[in-house]
């Protein structure tokens, strides 16, 4: 009789597992390959409504995307660009269109969440310092050009001042645009913004 019930038990497991829904085996956290800090949470709303949302949004409490269920099991993402997010037999990863991504646990999106904070700290910190630097490099270039050039009626002379004046700026814009490489992307936001300091005027 023991053995009856077990294997009744065994059987009940069974049917319920086979009949579990088919969209909750997308739950969880999932890393898109090849991109260690693009982390994504597909989670389950209520019985009928799942959302996917990166791992700073929901850090920040904001809300994802809703997903489309398909009945095949599948999910789409929804909108005018619409793709399908196929999950693979094992479970483990998930394809959207062209693009991998991989299950990982919640403790890996945690210690993953620590790093996106730290090199979003250190982003910060550059950025504060390359625009110190931006700073500094204006200041000494308003001093150049706001060095008033006489109005002599030499015009060779005034235009030996305005040369000179204008290898100052050149020298000062070359100086600077090495000093700009030391800081991560400074260098291109300085080539951006004062380019046109390299050409004289």
């Amino acid at each position: 009789m023991r053995y009856v019930n077990f294997i009744l038990g065994f059987l009940m497991v069974i049917l319920i597992t086979g009949c579990g829904n088919p969209h909750d085996k997308y739950i969880g956290y999932w890393k898109k390959q090849d991109e260690e800090n693009t982390i994504s949470l597909i989670k389950k709303v209520d019985n009928n409504i799942y959302t996917v949302v990166s791992l700073e949004r929901e850090k920040n409490g904001l809300e994802g995307g809703t997903l489309v269920k398909l009945d095949n099991g599948e999910f789409e993402t929804g909108g005018a660009n619409s793709t399908r997010i196929i999950l693979s037999e094992d479970g483990n990863t998930i394809r959207e269109d062209n693009v991998i991504w991989n299950r990982i646990s919640e403790q890996q999106a945690e210690e993953a969440w620590v790093k996106i904070q730290e090199l979003a700290a250190k982003q910060q910190k550059n950025a504060e310092a390359c625009e110190k630097m931006l700073s500094e490099y204006k200041a000494k270039r308003d001093k150049i050009t706001n060095v008033p050039i006489s109005s002599s009626s030499d015009v060779s002379s005034y235009f030996d001042q305005k040369d000179q004046q204008n290898k100052q700026k050149t020298a000062l814009f070359n100086q600077y645009q090495t000093l700009t490489e030391s800081i991560p992307d400074c260098s291109s936001v300085f080539k951006m913004r004062y380019s046109h300091d390299s050409f004289s005027i």
